[in-house]
């Protein structure tokens, strides 16, 4: 049964959806404006959005349990999303950890839609996922974990299973995150993505690439378009590779992709790993292609440390043909490089303005913040936002501010879980496994408040 409150200032309802009831059901039902209340533990069915809702008069769903109602999707994707004008709160969702594309935790190409405090985790393929046709969707203070962990081949070639994956999606955002564990990259930003804005969240990858901004190789997206990624603002993040010397940032395919004021690390660049047994770890992987004699990628402001040689390295195209690497594409100043194995004698970006120090943080790896005396404080350049010095500080963190992130979780390594064609069912991590995202958020979202979201790419 579905209990029914109807306020009285409104015309919105209110549907309370319990133990053994259909979330479905209730969707049947639903108008735009009303509100969708999950109260039981678990549920196991296929949410599918399919309604057409005003921008400002959405179907909210949300758990409101102290702990977050677990879905676990039933033959396919937990949420599918081509609707428009929903708000999707404090849920935990999960689905068939077998690698295939029909298990993707969300997937969708609808607009106006919010994913807010969600956990999803421990999928057979992404994560989250858009394509051609998603608009205004945003991953809120959420944790994408896990997710694609059986998605290798027979030659141990990793297939996909990416955290977030934002393919053709426009005007999208990802604030307040924590991504960690995903068996191929923490974001993947392709296809035609336009408009996009990610901020203040925590990417740790154990696989070879952190983000992937662009896609090399491939010479079309959503309406044929040969720009896959177009105005992406990456700011404010930290991004992190640990138990691999694999590359961070993965870039190709863009235009005016502006990467400031984040905080690049490699957690251990010792360890070996069966996917980069060479032990070569560095910055990026550009290929000449991907971006233009104008500038059209610009870092800056940033803090990249425990690198080693080379910051840079060409990516061949996926026909086997070497593509030529072509530093001048970018525009790279204002930086801070630093690595324990190789000592820098002179930037890796060749700008003068560029730092090589130790940044000395508060207390690496768990606070990025920071101390007193660091030769990043005062160090960037002004680019039109709020700084307590003389000018913007480099990474992530003001001076003053905590940074205090994750430690770096022991998970399962990518292609560990359920390979294509094996038998697998959905399950629940428990345990040490699961990470309790108000430390992450306090930290990283409300100390900057003050940012409002006219920050966001127009």
């Amino acid at each position: 049964m579905l209990f029914v409150l109807v306020a009285s200032t409104a015309r919105a309802a209110t549907y309370t959806v319990g133990e053994g009831e259909s979330i479905g059901d209730a969707l049947a039902i639903a108008a735009c404006g009303d509100t969708i209340e999950l109260t039981a533990s678990s549920y196991v069915e296929d949410i599918n959005l399919w309604a057409k809702c005003p921008e400002d008069n959405r179907i909210h769903i949300i758990g409101v349990t102290d702990a977050r109602p677990l879905v676990t999707a039933k033959h396919g994707y937990a949420i599918s999303f081509n609707g428009s004008g929903f708000i999707v709160e404090h849920i935990e969702l999960t689905s068939d950890p077998q690698c295939g594309q029909d298990n993707r935790v969300i997937f969708g190409n609808g607009t106006h839609f919010d994913f807010i405090d969600l956990y999803v985790h421990d999928g057979g393929y992404d994560g989250i996922g858009t394509y051609c046709g998603a608009e205004d969707v945003r991953v809120i203070d959420s944790e994408i974990a896990r997710n694609g962990l059986g998605c290798i081949d027979s030659d141990g070639n990793l297939l996909n299973g990416d955290g977030i994956d934002l393919f053709g999606c426009l005007g999208c955002e990802v604030g307040g995150d924590y991504i960690h564990g995903n068996n191929f990259n923490a974001l993947s930003a392709k296809g035609g993505n336009a408009d996009t804005w990610v901020h203040d969240s925590v990417m740790y990858s154990t696989s070879q690439y952190a983000l992937e901004l662009g896609q090399e190789g491939q010479t079309s997206g959503c309406d044929d378009t040969e720009i896959l990624l177009d105005n992406m603002l990456f700011e404010r993040n930290v991004v992190g590779m640990y138990k691999i010397n694999g590359w961070p940032v993965r870039v190709g395919f863009v235009q005016d992709l502006t990467f400031r004021q984040n905080t690049v690390v490699v957690f251990d660049n010792t360890d070996p790993h069966p996917m980069n047994p060479d032990g070569v770890s560095g910055g990026f992987i550009i290929t000449e292609s991907g971006v233009g004699p104008e500038h059209t990628a610009v870092f800056q402001n940033n803090i990249f440390a425990n690198f080693g040689l080379p910051l840079y390295e060409p990516l061949a195209a996926r026909d086997g043909s070497e593509l030529a690497l072509d530093e001048l594409s970018l525009q790279m100043d204002h930086n801070l490089f630093y690595s324990v194995d190789e000592g820098f004698t002179d930037s890796p970006d060749g700008d003068s303005t560029s730092l090589v120090a130790d940044p000395l943080f508060i207390d690496f790896p768990t606070n990025l913040g920071l101390s007193k005396g660091s030769p990043a404080i005062d160090a960037g350049v002004d680019l039109g936002d709020d700084s307590d010095g003389a000018a913007p500080d480099l990474g992530a963190f003001e001076f003053g501010e905590d940074g205090i992130v994750p430690s770096p979780p022991e998970e399962a390594q990518p292609g560990s879980g359920v390979p294509p064609g094996a038998c697998g069912c959905a399950s629940s991590p428990t345990g040490s496994g699961r990470w309790k995202l108000g430390l992450i958020l306090a930290c990283l979202v409300v100390a900057r408040a003050r940012r409002a979201r006219e920050d966001r790419p127009s």
